[in-house]
């Protein structure tokens, strides 16, 4: 039902002009049909030319309208579908962002993710589409069927028939199907997942002289995937020709059997044209709904996929605002990751305006450590306070606007300059483009996004790092983001940084010794 109430967002009034759409498809397609009975036995056999001209002016008519509804039928079911396709990346995007980081970025492939949301949202849109669409498809049938079975009983039972014949190829392909399409998945996200690690490791593959090797891997997983869906098509191309082929030649044997065994005469030449027309146009509605119902069995694995998405709980926010920063207490702090790697902290204090340098050998937890005071890893043993408050009371939303951190890696965001910085700030970059000395970068890149690759280490960090000082956070946190840059220019880009924020507390993870007269606490971290 939650899948359905999300696709639905902002959608009943598209789905509700499909269905008056579709039913006014049915009903005119049924006064067709009845027109042209008229015209042959009324008109053309009565030699009655007023009833025929009559009729024939209507059915132009008739013929007219369905061709303008049967234009505006599938740009409503693309506007239908793709609006839910919005409605499922929004909500699940919106899930992954305000998820606990530990259980959606710690213990998940991030590529795997994007593979599930993407298929994933757009197979689930499948699925909805073709059960709303089967809906109207059997109201379809029924009126068809309705009139049908007044024109001949006999004609009737024989779709019935077919109905059940339908009804048992499905049920015979079912398993497959799905089983076919959870391959698929699995194999794509085993392909994404691969493609996007190789691309960030381009560098390393092309120093190494690898390039065959990891193109053999992909075409391994890409071999993989293929036979996966050729299986699949074959089941449903299979299934869907028979289906085909039934529907091709019932019009024929249930006129034949109607004359030849049941005894049973018409009543015009009229009466056998319409039986005629409607077999076929029931028929091919059955292979529509036959189609769309090993589309929803294809999309089933995906749902499951997404659902699981869904279970992951959203962060803890807390609900102690804080809007300032005067001292951070930490003592006997324990973190266990994965299960099993156990990092142990020194205990310290903080003070507002502290000036912090933490070193120590790779692995004893300096970023761990980050991670905590920006409220990401929360599952930690012993007592954090910021001004004397449990840490895990505070709101978190409050805590990110006081501390501002630049991560070890320094990727930067794929907007334009001045985006990539503001990140939607109103504050002008101009302060913080001559603290953080990239003026001549901000020159070259009015125009544009900025790209990562083109982009050096230093200069990337030093955009990271305005893009927190734009915020004027109490606190600053940089994760040996600034090791990219010289010695020189990072003791300037701090000093400019104490001088234009007077009351700013540092605390600087790196292993440089010439940066260490600029801190009035050291602090080293170890392996414990």
């Amino acid at each position: 039902m939650k899948n359905a109430r999300i696709y639905l967002k902002n959608n009943i009034i598209n789905n509700i002009l499909l269905f008056l759409v579709t039913v006014s498809v049915g009903v005119l397609s049924v006064k067709n049909i009845s027109l042209i009975e008229n015209i042959l036995d009324k008109g053309i056999l009565a030699a009655n030319s007023s009833e025929l001209n009559r009729d024939m002016i209507l059915f132009l008519i008739a013929s007219i309208s369905l061709i303008l509804l049967n234009i505006a039928l599938p740009v409503l079911k693309t506007a239908t579908y793709w609006k839910g396709c919005t409605n499922f990346i929004d909500e699940t995007i919106s899930k992954v962002f305000s998820a606990d980081y530990v259980q959606m970025f710690l213990k998940k492939d991030s590529s795997k993710l994007w593979t599930d949301i993407n298929l994933s949202t757009s197979y689930i849109c499948m699925y909805y589409d073709a059960f709303i669409n089967i809906i109207y498809r059997v109201i379809k049938i029924l009126i068809y069927f309705t009139v049908l079975i007044s024109i001949d009983l006999y004609a009737s039972l024989i779709i019935l028939i077919v109905f059940i014949i339908n009804i048992f190829i499905i049920n015979k392909i079912k398993k497959k199907v799905q089983y076919y399409q959870q391959q698929f998945l699995l194999a794509s996200q085993n392909l994404s997942s691969s493609i996007v690690e190789y691309i960030k490791l381009i560098r390393n593959i092309k120093a190494k002289n690898k390039e065959e090797y990891f193109i053999a891997k992909i075409e391994e997983n890409q071999n993989r995937l293929n036979d996966n869906i050729i299986k699949d098509s074959l089941i449903k191309n299979i299934s869907s020709n028979l289906v085909n082929f039934i529907s091709n030649i019932t019009p024929i044997i249930a006129v034949t059997v109607i004359i030849s065994i049941s005894g049973h005469s018409f009543t015009s030449v009229g009466n056998i044209v319409s039986v005629y027309l409607y077999i076929p146009i029931i028929l091919g509605t059955l292979q529509d709904i036959h189609s769309l119902i090993l589309q929803m069995m294809s999309s089933k694995p995906y749902m499951e996929s997404l659902s699981d998405l869904y279970e992951i709980e959203s962060e803890e926010l807390g609900s102690v605002p804080i809007t300032d920063f005067q001292k951070l207490k930490i003592k006997d702090l324990i973190v266990t990751l994965d299960g099993n790697t156990t990092i142990k902290f020194e205990d310290m204090i903080v003070n507002k305006g502290d000036k912090i340098l933490i070193s120590g050998a790779s692995g004893c937890g300096k970023s761990t450590f980050f991670n905590i005071l920006c409220g990401l890893i929360k599952n930690y043993e012993g007592t954090i306070e910021i001004n004397d408050i449990d840490f895990k009371m505070l709101n978190l939303t409050d805590l990110r606007k006081v501390i501002g951190i630049t991560f070890q890696d320094n990727r930067v965001f794929n907007l334009s300059f001045e985006e990539a910085i503001k990140l939607s700030t109103d504050s002008p970059i101009d302060d913080v483009v001559k603290i953080c000395e990239i003026q001549d970068i901000y020159e070259h890149n009015k125009t544009g996004c900025v790209s990562n690759d083109k982009l050096s280490g230093g200069e990337k960090s030093r955009i990271n790092l305005a893009q927190s000082l734009i915020r004027e956070p109490k606190v600053l946190l940089i994760d040996e983001s600034l090791s990219a840059l010289d010695e020189e220019m990072e003791i300037r880009i701090l000093n400019n940084i104490v001088n234009r924020f007077k009351d700013i507390t540092i605390i600087l993870i790196s292993h440089r010794k010439t940066s260490k007269g600029f801190f009035d606490k050291k602090i080293s971290f170890t392996i414990q």
